[in-house]
């Protein structure tokens, strides 16, 4: 696409890489075994060097030419982390402030959207650091904190539900892809994987026990259908995840509850092939 070109990258581990472990020091794959190590194997070179060259975002630079990869996914992210992480950075190199953003390609994996942080005005963990954390809804967490575990308790007991959550994924998602465009920056977008279906318009899931229009309202319906479908690979498609994409063309794509480097490969090519099919380089 162009000498200079970088490829920003937000989203959760199935951006970053969890799980993705040499198999020539890890036999067999073996990563529960590792994941149960005191050693973190994640972050030795030998498995760091594996994961960087593995991963879809690797794979998929190389496939437009971009010459680097600014690297802003983490392990855990919410969607509020990756809309802040990319805020922020895009304030703090310039281009809200008119800089050109010629030399940018932007891909974001959405994650769960219960996921939902807050600022603690305490100390975390027994540490000094003040900032924010993120809240997992869907599975019991320590926060290494008893105000923060009370707290949890009180908001998936009161505060937990389909009608916050999914409006605010609606809402950010919209953000995201308005003030991308407003800058002139080329960007691709896709739902990483959920356990419920994603399709907006068609959500009839049991879960919520009601009409499901009366958890997504008319106006949030507006506003997803505003989202680029373009833009937002598969957005409303029946297979619309980086997860059901991959499991679909093959099983042998995951190690425990992430992809391994048969899946990042999988995603990375049909990345290419769908920027190429519809022109978005």
């Amino acid at each position: 696409m162009g000498q200079g070109l970088k490829l920003v990258l937000l989203g959760d581990s199935w951006a970053w890489g969890t799980e993705l472990l040499d198999p020539q020091v890890l036999p067999n794959g073996d990563v529960m075994r590792a994941n149960s190590e005191t050693f973190d194997y994640h972050h030795a070179p030998v498995h760091i060097k594996y994961r960087e060259e593995h991963r879809y975002a690797r794979l998929f630079a190389d496939h437009i030419g971009a010459d680097s990869i600014v690297d802003l996914s983490k392990g855990g992210a919410s969607n509020d982390t990756i809309v802040r992480l990319l805020l922020r950075w895009l304030a703090e190199e310039g281009y809200m402030q008119g800089r050109s953003s010629d030399d940018l390609f932007v891909t974001i994996g959405w994650t769960s959207p219960e996921r939902k942080d807050f600022f603690y005005n305490k100390n975390i963990g027994g540490s000094d650091d003040r900032g924010w954390f993120t809240l997992f809804p869907n599975f019991r967490h320590d926060y290494g904190s008893e105000d923060l575990s009370k707290f949890y308790d009180l908001y998936v007991t009161n505060l937990w539900n389909a009608g916050e959550y999914m409006h605010r994924y609606i809402t950010q998602v919209w953000q995201v892809s308005t003030i991308l465009k407003s800058l002139n920056i080329k960007f691709l977008m896709h739902q990483a994987f959920y356990q419920q279906r994603m399709h907006i318009r068609t959500w009839t899931d049991a879960i919520f026990k009601s009409n499901v229009d009366e958890k997504i309202l008319s106006s949030d319906k507006i506003i997803w259908d505003a989202v680029d479908p373009i833009r937002f690979m598969n957005k409303d498609d029946d297979s619309c995840t980086f997860h059901d994409y991959i499991l679909n063309k093959n099983k042998n794509v995951l190690y425990n509850q992430h992809p391994n480097h048969r899946g990042h490969k999988l995603w990375a090519d049909y990345m290419y092939e769908y920027c190429l099919k519809h022109q978005l380089l």
